[in-house]
């Protein structure tokens, strides 16, 4: 018998081995992607787990504030949402309201006379 041989034990032990790495690998949670800058009307739906119907009954109250549009884009083109109000939504009714609160209140700067 050659002396690299390995016996049933030791091979048996490796394979453990390498289960309990694999199983490792497999059961740590992956980072999540960077977070997107804008998210679809579909994705949002997903995220709140309701459907594309009620995602824009969202929008007709105000409660989910579309992103601007790029000029020249088609009326019926995919409409995005921030993210941050996506997620306040998830929260609450309310917490969606205090977002959309906050975004549109913009201080006006002092008009100098010219």
């Amino acid at each position: 018998m050659p002396t690299d041989a390995r016996t049933d034990r030791e091979l048996l032990l490796e394979i453990i081995d390498r289960l309990q790495r694999l199983e490792v690998r497999v059961l740590t949670p992956r980072r999540e992607a960077v977070d997107p800058l804008r998210v679809s009307s579909k994705q949002a739906s997903k995220l709140l787990g309701v459907s594309t119907r009620t995602i824009r009954s969202y929008r007709s109250q105000g409660l989910l504030v579309p992103l601007p549009r790029v000029k020249g884009t088609a009326r019926n083109a995919v409409v995005f949402f921030d993210p941050a109000n996506v997620a306040a939504l998830a929260q609450s009714e309310d917490h969606a309201r205090e977002w959309v609160a906050r975004r549109k209140y913009v201080p006006i700067a002092k008009r100098s006379r010219g």
